[in-house]
């Protein structure tokens, strides 16, 4: 089974990782909404080979310099807080109706 590449998911639009299966087809599973999709003929393999964007080797990539770390901007204002005070308790349990 060889890594193909990376498509998006026909249901929830996010990345998925596609592969190939013993027999050569393209299919992939998506993590986050569990749909998955094995294709079984030619025409259904093209299709999905179209979407797929090919791997890129991270070796491959150029390498981008770390960029600077940002000046310090001090101690930052501290969030205000509710003037609401909290709700009283409520009786609860069946006999405190």
């Amino acid at each position: 089974m060889s890594y193909l590449g990376k498509a998006d998911c026909h249901l929830c639009d996010r990345e998925v990782d596609v592969s190939a299966n013993r027999n050569g087809m393209a299919y992939y599973r998506c993590a986050a909404c569990g749909a998955k999709l094995e294709t079984k003929h030619a025409r259904a393999d093209r299709a999905l080979r179209a979407k797929v964007r090919p791997f890129d080797a991270p070796d491959d990539a150029p390498a981008n310099p770390a960029p600077e770390p940002a000046a310090n901007p001090g101690k930052s204002p501290e969030p205000p807080q509710p003037n609401n005070p909290p709700r009283a308790p409520r009786r609860a349990g069946f006999w405190n109706v």
